[in-house]
């Protein structure tokens, strides 16, 4: 049986005042988290409002109410802790235990594969060199990439994903009741991004930027019910990683540097994990050795998540006191304005911090970009706007808010223009056009000027 710490405050009287019965800060559910064999659902419970293909805009809020189908699961719950030592196994196995949606930590192929399965890593030949696709496996062989500031770029994409998964976790919960266990967070990614830094990884420009991302994001964000961290040391880490015996990990300058490693983890143990207990309940494990989810699980029934004093920090950020509260809260994180908004914080810093060479593009960079991705038929238009590709309903669509849903994540964070035809009557340097014709004979499309732009 694995060894189980655990940082909770507990809250005493003081001597010689009157205990007093604490007084629930939900307005409906009074228990901690159960597990299926103790959880009862409502029958009288809503169903789950369609958030991913209605926009829940003042006519709902009016008339649908959420308290009604927030009870004692309706949690977000994240699983952190060192590499390769189960945790996307215990995450999904914990989520079916819990009864709840288990979303799974955020990879580069999120960007790199499209909304219609196209990878864009067939074409990386054929793009500029500073925009083509660099994911974990590259980072893993070479953290400096083939040009300056690849580490910077994907370190950045990868915040940016963690940070979108937070609110959809957000959003699902508060629009169908049901919990989440999500891996990785967006409160947690600095650890990475500053043990990246230390090693010389990313340049120290990059870091401004990123710090300030950081503050112009994270305060939107309602931090997590439950951190579970499970612990490692360095040593199994790295034993575990080589057998898994991936070719990208043989030898890694990666992998096989503990700095590395040991900033990471001792910045998430000292300081993270100690910070966040103020707002979320913390469970530590040693999971050196896999252990087993039920034994977990039973630490968390026995939890208090609740009944908490009104006043308290603990789980302050989901104390929403009565229905008006909830329906707030929700309308920020599933109406299309509001998470728009949200979604556009983590861009826009190029005025802000001009010097950072790394992550931003220059303009003959992004003109060769677009003349490239234009010739790819599922990048002509946005998921769900192309109706060559079987797509159907184009005025029963919300422009913006389908596209939160499935937005084409790889344009998405190379460019924040709108969508725009290329500029055909130039040829950038670089720029093949027998590659083009290639493409286009493979199911590439000749351009059309009255693109319609549904673009950020």
């Amino acid at each position: 049986m694995a060894l189980r710490f655990t940082f909770i405050r507990i809250l005493g009287p003081i001597q010689g005042s009157r205990v007093q019965t604490p007084k629930p800060t939900n307005p409906v559910g009074t228990r901690g988290i159960a597990g299926k064999h103790l959880y009862v659902p409502d029958a009288k419970k809503p169903k789950p409002f369609p958030y991913k293909t209605r926009n829940y805009n003042l006519f709902w809020q009016a008339i649908d109410k959420t308290t009604l189908r927030m009870d004692e699961n309706s949690k977000l719950i994240t699983v952190e802790g060192a590499h390769a030592i189960g945790k996307s196994q215990f995450a999904k196995d914990l989520a079916e235990d819990l009864g709840m949606v288990y979303v799974e930590y955020p990879r580069m192929d999120d960007i790199f594969i499209n909304p219609y399965g196209y990878d864009y890593r067939k074409i990386a030949h054929m793009l500029p060199e500073r925009t083509r696709p660099y994911d974990e496996k590259d980072f893993s062989r070479n953290p400096l990439g083939p040009v300056a500031g690849c580490a910077d770029r994907m370190l950045i994409d990868l915040f940016k994903l963690k940070f979108y998964n937070h609110i959809f976790a957000i959003r699902h919960i508060l629009n169908t009741g049901q919990g989440v266990v999500m891996e990785g967070s967006p409160f947690s990614d600095y650890a990475h991004f500053e043990a990246a830094f230390n090693q010389g990884w990313v340049d120290l420009e990059t870091k401004k930027a990123y710090k300030l991302m950081l503050s112009r994001s994270l305060h939107h964000l309602l931090r997590p019910n439950l951190i579970l961290y499970l612990d490692a040391p360095v040593d199994v880490v790295q034993k575990n990683i080589a057998a898994r015996g991936n070719e990208w990990d043989k030898n890694s300058p990666v992998w096989t540097n503990k700095n590395y490693l040991n900033d990471i983890y001792t910045e998430l143990k000292r300081n993270y994990l100690k910070k966040m207990q103020r707002y979320s309940r913390v469970l530590v494990y040693d999971w050196s050795e896999p252990g087993d989810a039920e034994v977990v699980v039973e630490d968390i029934e026995n939890l208090n998540m609740d009944n908490i004093d009104y006043y308290d920090d603990q789980q302050c950020d989901w104390r929403f006191y009565n229905e008006e509260g909830a329906s707030i809260v929700r309308y920020k994180y599933t109406n299309s304005n509001a998470v728009y908004d949200k979604m556009n914080c983590c861009s826009g810093l190029q005025e802000l911090v001009t010097d950072a060479d790394h992550i931003w593009f220059s303009t003959e960079e992004m003109i060769e970009f677009e003349n490239v991705m234009y010739w790819i038929e599922s990048a002509r238009y946005h998921y769900g706007y192309n109706k060559k590709l079987g797509d159907k309903g184009f005025w029963m669509k919300d422009g913006i808010y389908h596209n939160f849903h499935n937005n084409d994540l790889f344009y998405f964070s190379r460019t924040y223009m709108p969508r725009s035809p290329p500029f055909l009557d130039q040829d950038p340097n670089g720029f093949d056009f027998e590659d083009v014709m290639a493409l286009q004979k493979s199911g590439g499309h000749k351009p059309r000027h009255n693109r319609v732009a549904l673009g950020y």
